[in-house]
């Protein structure tokens, strides 16, 4: 590496029709009654008439590693068959039909020659498919050099020729035609995807945020280039039978979704549309039924309107218990029929589903509680479906609160606004996402259950198990509020030599050692800014009372770290060369590196950076005498205390942070806050393993000692702005190592990032005319002091 600066449920049809509206005009009162006396789960929202259900069956299993397209209830897939003998594969286009609750056995309608490939594959409404066949020179026999083979790679881009190629539905070549010419515009070509109009006209969607365009006998004739800045995230036909692309627009204050026609005459984006829903690189568009297009992204299915620019959502995959960063492909029928491919890398998986539109009536019915964050995210999606497959007494559903198609600072703060609000009023969700709220301030307002009884009594989590630590962490005046699944660590290092031997430090030793170091950079990339939040990071409580919602940034303290943040350049210049951190931390010109612990291996990374040279984990610098270690929570999840599904609410909680506890005993970013299973991640990489020859035996060296696995080649390089590099070799993981995460985790504290972010803006903008000059130390300083107990006043 190098761094530069089945779940199947058959026995219900495939081919079903799926309206594009879903609710009725039924109304859900207070009590959970509906105005018919039925029961529901939902409250103060118009009751579904339908749910969507998702019915499985397998997809063919050469399809599941190519790319594929569908054309009315055809498939067809660009994969690869491999030959055992040769051991060489041979790119093809197959094709099988959904016939009833299956799919035919798929043919072979085309095979590439020799080396050659495909890439981006279409199909139209008649069954013609279009790719890319990349013509690549032929490669050197198994008897060539290495350097032969170097010389090949190097010189395959080159020399390759680009085709585009039309088929007829039974695999007879139409047109085979070169643009090769048209791949040369930027560093490399590729095309994300293909759409064919009504008119047999090709666009190709490319990597530069391009459209090339081909007419319907597959000649060139132009590009559509986007010319706002952005790029392009999927192209589709309308109902109109035009190609639109949506794309995200970021020539204003914020990123915002966009869709236009592709003006093909032109050559050039026509008419553009506001408030689209983005996908995230995963959108694709499809002909609408009642609107005029529809669009799938990883959350949702929406109808848009070009008249009225609003989209109308249809569903969405988690209520339909679909992972939506595990759907690869998503096809939607003439007649409104939406099919999913469902890929479960973890699992090796790949299904096909049709989604039923069943009435909301006839399904059996469960006690319903929301899970409320500020945004959706794979993690949380993963539980809810998990959870949702599993339980057939409670089902879970998300309510997020920050709309992703207008993703801005203020969109953000006003999520979290909209969040708190709903549980003061009592009508939040059941489950909170805590990561970016004002823990303290909600706890003091009574809106968030006391786990510790529910942990106490639970039969899935053992409450000696998780670490004290992190239960401390989630505890406000001896509540536990919020618990947690995982964690990692952030502290600073220095040299023994440089800053001592002693773990942690005060404001004052800081700055001391800035002193005596005037040429040296105690930081990589400080400014007055960064300076300022780090020396303030760990001493919020030195400056205010939360109990008495006063503050005390009016004392010589804090105009000493005003004082000192202004020594340091108003803003980092990114652009000067500076040699590699740890050469610098090597020679004292540089004094500090910040470190994040996510696993074992990068402890042993951080050490590395000194070269062998006894090391202190200093910490942040605090007032108290603490040990400066910042203390991340890997998720924080809480109950509203007004929740009427409190027991329904835990026993997803409790099934979310065992099941996250089971994961991390594999690949898991951060530590794992049970003990069981966090032992279980030590004894992991503490294990050595060895080379092992065609026995099974271990590899001996020269002293007939077996030979060490070299962590199987982990390490990563750096290379400088000036041409210097560094590299590093992962090696076995020693207790020392080990024994260093135990030592930061003991005394490390938890930071709330809700409260530090509105007084860091309060701070961060008054200080800064200080630093320019504008205003006096103590001007500044009692203008703080007003305004950070202004905000004390206001919200708590």
């Amino acid at each position: 590496m190098i761094f530069k600066k089945k779940w199947i449920v058959t026995g219900l049809a495939f081919v079903l029709a799926l309206g594009l509206t879903a609710c009725n005009n039924q109304k859900v009162e207070n009590n959970g009654q509906a105005k018919n006396g039925k029961e529901v789960a939902a409250k103060d929202e118009l009751a579904p008439e339908y749910t969507y259900v998702a019915n499985y069956l397998s997809f063919p299993e050469e399809f599941q590693n190519g790319e594929f397209v569908f054309s009315g209830n055809n498939v067809y897939a660009s994969c690869y068959d491999y030959d055992t003998t040769s051991l060489k594969s041979t790119y093809v286009i197959k094709k099988a039909t959904i016939e009833g609750n299956g799919f035919g056995t798929p043919q072979a309608i085309y095979a590439a020659a020799g080396d050659n490939y495909l890439q981006s594959i279409t199909a139209d409404k008649d069954g013609n498919v279009y790719f890319i066949l990349v013509e690549r020179p032929v490669s050197p026999d198994d008897n060539a050099t290495e350097q032969e083979w170097n010389d090949y790679y190097e010189s395959m881009e080159q020399n390759s020729v680009y085709n585009l190629v039309k088929l007829d539905a039974d695999g007879n070549e139409v047109f085979k035609v070169d643009f090769t010419d048209r791949t040369k515009d930027g560093e490399y070509f590729y095309a994300n995807s293909m759409i064919v109009d009504g008119q047999g006209r090709i666009y190709m969607s490319l990597n530069d945020s391009g459209v090339l365009l081909f007419d319907a006998n597959g000649s060139c004739t132009g590009k559509a280039q986007l010319s706002v800045q952005g790029w392009i995230d999927g192209i589709g036909l309308a109902k109109d039978g035009k190609v639109y692309a949506c794309y995200y627009n970021y020539s204003g204050e914020s990123a915002s979704g966009m869709i236009a026609e592709i003006d093909f005459d032109n050559k050039q984006f026509g008419k553009s549309y506001k408030n689209f829903p983005i996908g995230n690189g995963n959108s694709k568009l499809f002909p609408g039924v009642e609107g005029d297009i529809i669009c799938s992204d990883s959350n949702s299915v929406s109808s848009y309107s070009f008249e009225k620019e609003e989209s109308t959502k249809i569903l969405t995959w988690l209520d339909c218990d679909i992972e939506g960063n595990k759907i690869r492909n998503v096809y939607c029928g003439e007649d409104g029929a939406i099919y999913v491919v469902v890929q479960d890398w973890e699992n090796g998986t790949c299904d096909f589903a049709a989604l039923s539109k069943v009435k909301t009536e006839e399904i059996v019915k469960r006690e319903t509680i929301t899970v409320g964050v500020i945004y959706q995210d794979s993690t949380i999606s993963s539980q809810i479906v998990k959870f949702n497959k599993s339980n057939d007494k409670y089902r879970v559903t998300m309510k997020a609160y920050l709309d992703e198609n207008d993703w801005s600072e203020k969109s953000y703060q006003d999520a979290i606004t909209n969040l708190t609000n709903d549980l003061i009023a009592g009508t939040g969700p059941d489950i909170l996402d805590l990561s970016a709220m004002d823990v303290r301030n909600l706890a003091k307002k009574g809106v968030l259950e006391d786990l510790m009884p529910y942990l106490t009594k639970s039969t899935v989590l053992d409450k000696n198990d998780i670490f004290p630590e992190i239960l401390e962490a989630g505890s406000v005046d001896g509540k536990l509020c919020y618990i947690s699944s995982g964690f990692t660590l952030e502290t600073l290092a220095g040299k023994t030599s440089v800053v001592g031997t002693k773990r942690g430090w005060t404001v004052e030793d800081m700055i001391a050692l800035q002193r005596k170091y005037p040429n040296a950079d105690i930081l990589d990339y400080a400014d007055q800014s960064t300076i300022m939040q780090i020396m303030l990071i760990l001493n919020k409580g030195e400056f205010i009372d939360y109990d008495k919602n006063e503050c005390h940034f009016d004392t010589q303290e804090f105009k000493d770290v005003l004082t000192f943040a202004k020594t340091f350049p108003k803003e980092y210049d990114y652009e000067q060369e500076k040699r590699l951190a740890p050469f610098r931390l090597k020679d004292n010109t540089l004094l500090l590196s910040d470190v994040s612990v996510y696993d074992f291996a990068e402890m042993q990374s951080a050490l590395a950076y000194f070269d062998g040279e006894p090391v202190t984990f200093i910490g942040y610098p605090t007032y108290d005498g603490g040990n400066g270690c910042l203390l991340n929570m890997k998720d924080k999840y809480g109950i509203s205390s007004k929740s009427a599904n409190k027991e329904a609410a835990w026993a997803f909680l409790e099934a979310m942070v065992a099941s996250a506890a089971e994961d991390s005993s594999n690949y898991f970013y951060g530590f794992s806050s049970m003990k069981s299973i966090y032992n279980k991640q030590k004894e992991d990489a503490l294990a050595v393993n060895y080379v092992l020859d065609e026995n099974g035996d271990p590899v001996l060296d020269e002293n007939g000692e077996p030979i060490v696995e070299d962590m199987n080649g982990r390490g990563y390089t750096m290379m400088g702005d000036n041409g210097e590099e560094w590299t590093f070799n992962y090696k076995p993981i020693t207790e020392e190592e080990v024994n260093l995460v135990e030592d930061l985790l003991k005394g490390a504290k938890v930071i709330d990032l809700s409260t530090d972010n509105e007084m860091n803006n309060i701070i961060n903008e008054e200080a800064q005319a200080f630093f320019s000059g504008s205003k006096s130390l103590d001007e500044v300083v009692n203008v703080i002091q007003n305004r950070v107990n202004l905000y004390l006043k206001e919200n708590n």
